[in-house]
């Protein structure tokens, strides 16, 4: 069967970095930081980097960094961004359910992205993926720690305003049992739409999925957390953490 399209401000990435700013960037590079840091990882993978605002404050750090994504606009505005800042991101056009790159000594996912992967066969692809691109103990960081409900299966619709430019978000469930979603957003410039998407994705991967898909695939739980700030205790009511998982 043939893959879905896959587009993503295709004509107007730099909306995408304007409404989508609001995200704890620098905090999420201290996170990061710290763990590379600890584990002596050097060399690392940003999937579904998007134009990787974190990949290059964390190359500004010495670190080498790799980012992989499928929208061409924001891999392209990674690269601008990249070159007026003076930093090395390497930047590659890559689906993340089944990609080959190299070895890396870490990679990190962040701004919910891995439930894009809302079929189970990708899903579990990807794991696959991300272990056959990491050296013998490298480390995997999955952020979902901000999911777009209150409740994964009711409605729910937030906006978000900077400047002149408003973005809104749906979130509606639809396929409950296999926890699948949709996703339509919205982006208003001077009033005037300038970009509209809509997609699947899935609610949330409950922690006894996550822990199946990273045993089946070669990794173990090192840690869990609630947030970007070190807190462990997680929020019982909302299915949200921060895993970081080892290849074994």
């Amino acid at each position: 069967m043939e893959k879905e399209k896959f587009t993503f401000f295709e004509k107007n990435p730099e909306f995408y970095e304007e409404g989508f700013g609001y995200r704890e960037i620098e905090q999420q590079v201290i996170f990061l930081n710290k763990i590379f840091s600890k584990n002596k990882c050097k060399k690392i993978l940003d999937i579904a980097c998007g134009h990787s605002p974190q990949g290059r404050l964390l190359a500004k750090k010495g670190y080498d960094i790799s980012g992989i994504d499928l929208s061409e606009s924001l891999l392209k505005l990674g690269k601008l961004r990249a070159s007026q800042e003076r930093v090395n991101v390497k930047f590659y056009k890559k689906d993340m359910s089944n990609f080959s790159l190299g070895k890396f000594d870490a990679a990190y996912i962040l701004f919910s992205s891995i439930l894009h992967l809302y079929k189970k066969e990708d899903l579990f692809s990807h794991f696959q993926s991300v272990n056959k691109n990491l050296k013998k103990g490298g480390l995997y960081i999955i952020d979902l720690s901000d999911l777009p409900f209150d409740s994964p299966f009711k409605p729910k619709e937030f906006k978000h305003l900077k400047g002149k430019l408003k973005t809104i978000i749906n979130y509606s469930p639809k396929d409950i049992p296999n926890l699948t979603a949709s996703f339509k957003q919205k982006s208003i410039f001077n009033g005037k739409i300038v970009n509209k998407e809509e997609f699947n994705v899935l609610m949330f991967i409950p922690l006894p999925l996550l822990f199946s898909l990273a045993t089946s695939t070669g990794f173990e739980i090192k840690k869990l957390y609630s947030n970007f700030n070190f807190n462990h205790e997680l929020n019982k009511n909302r299915p949200e953490y921060i895993a970081v998982l080892r290849k074994k």
